[in-house]
């Protein structure tokens, strides 16, 4: 079985004022395209998915 581990995605990061939006969307299309190419199985997402508690609205934005 082939296990991707990955970690703190931190999705809706920002650096001060400056959304990491689109660097964040670079690496998990980056994931998505290893997870295709190796077959791997099952994907584990340890540590923090968000840096911080977001709204239902950021909730669902980061999710889509």
């Amino acid at each position: 079985m082939r296990v991707l581990h990955t970690a703190d995605w931190h999705l809706k990061d920002r650096l001060g004022h400056v959304s990491l939006h689109d660097d964040l969307l670079r690496s998990l299309t980056h994931i998505a395209a290893v997870l295709e190419e190796r077959a791997v199985e099952v994907m584990v997402v340890a540590g923090d998915l968000f840096r911080e508690r977001l709204t239902r609205d950021e909730l669902r934005d980061a999710v889509g």
